[in-house]
């Protein structure tokens, strides 16, 4: 049985690839290639740095840190040392959660300037670990912004991070990180008492010269 071809009318359907506007729909953008940027520019900061100072005096890095200063309760509340009080160590006044020893008018203002100069050594702090590879856990994080906040020469010069990185080497993490990581870096005399002016006590396993001043 032959089977005859039927040529196409005029008004057959034809199969296309071309897309029909839709008089509802918004242009789509046209797709844009980021810029590299050149060598030496500081990465971006990382979200989670973002949301360690969200809140300002409340968050997160304030009540951590003014706990460890006893400005704030673990809850956040102000405790009486968040107006005024004399450092233990150099004797100078200190204002606001962060033991401010600089100029401020208030203990709120002296908050808001070591914030910001908190947020800025974050980002150094964040550039020093990622150039080792690594990747700090909050409990470091806090750590690290708490010596920045009493002596920023050690948490930046001298290297928190290089303190911690022999123990992530090792698999540590967290206070065992610390802990591990600031003996192993830190030379000292083996009964060498040292000033803790936090507590008004002195503790043997210090190294000299870690009396904080809060510079």
């Amino acid at each position: 049985m032959a089977v005859s071809k039927v040529a196409p009318s005029s008004d057959s359907l034809a199969l296309s690839f071309d897309l029909q506007p839709n008089p509802d729909s918004q242009p789509t953008p046209a797709a844009t290639i980021a810029e590299t940027p050149p060598a030496g520019t500081p990465p971006s900061p990382t979200p989670a740095l973002d949301e360690f100072f969200q809140g300002g005096s409340d968050s997160l890095v304030a009540v951590a840190i003014g706990s460890a200063e006893g400005t704030r309760t673990s809850t956040g509340d102000r405790t009486a040392a968040y107006e005024g009080h004399v450092d233990p160590g150099n004797q100078v006044w200190n204002r606001g959660t962060f033991s401010y020893q600089h100029e401020a008018r208030s203990p709120e203002e002296a908050d808001q300037k070591q914030l910001r100069r908190l947020r800025q050594q974050a980002d150094l702090l964040h550039q020093q670990a990622s150039s080792k590879g690594m990747a700090l856990t909050l409990e470091e994080w806090l750590n690290a912004l708490d010596l920045a906040n009493q002596a920023p020469a050690a948490a930046l010069e001298r290297g928190d991070i290089s303190m911690v990185a022999p123990s992530h080497a090792i698999g540590l993490r967290d206070a065992d990180a610390i802990l591990w990581g600031t003996g192993a870096i830190v030379p000292r005399p083996r009964h060498a008492p040292v000033e803790c002016p936090r507590s008004g006590q002195q503790h043997p396993q210090h190294f000299p010269g870690s009396r904080a001043t809060h510079d």
